[in-house]
């Protein structure tokens, strides 16, 4: 794969031809100089998105421009590598959460059903929820 292509944070707050953000013009003043974006495509293609990274200009030597193929410890084949896997990592991680909260959801109505045909008691129950922690519940 190529390496990442690092975009100037400045060039892009104030070029005319981009929208603008408020955000990038924080993140400069945070001491960001640079910003290179990842994608994933996780779960079959159901779960995309773009994971930016962001760097200080520390990390970039001065002879190596904007967007140039200058070799540094960022640019490298091994890291960008890397970067692209810690990509695809986060959109497993979001793939996850959000099959998680579909079945989560579910667990709950089935108990709700499961309660109700339990019947009895002073109208609530005690379950424990996925942390552990003891919950009571009204029916």
């Amino acid at each position: 794969p190529p390496p990442l292509l690092w975009r100037d944070i400045h060039s892009l707050t104030v070029d005319p031809d981009q929208p603008t953000f408020e955000r990038l013009g924080l993140l400069e003043e945070a001491g960001f100089r640079r910003a290179a974006g990842v994608r994933f495509d996780a779960n079959g293609g159901n779960t995309r998105g773009l994971v930016v990274y962001l760097a200080t200009q520390a990390t970039f030597s001065s002879a190596d421009p904007p967007g140039g193929g200058e070799e540094t410890s960022l640019s490298d084949v091994d890291n960008c590598a890397y970067m692209r896997s810690a990509a695809e990592y986060v959109g497993a991680a979001v793939a996850m959460t959000r099959s998680r909260k579909k079945v989560v959801v579910r667990l709950a109505a089935a108990r709700a059903i499961a309660s109700a045909y339990a019947g009895g008691g002073d109208g609530a129950d005690e379950h424990e929820d996925n942390r552990g922690s003891k919950k009571k519940e009204e029916r």
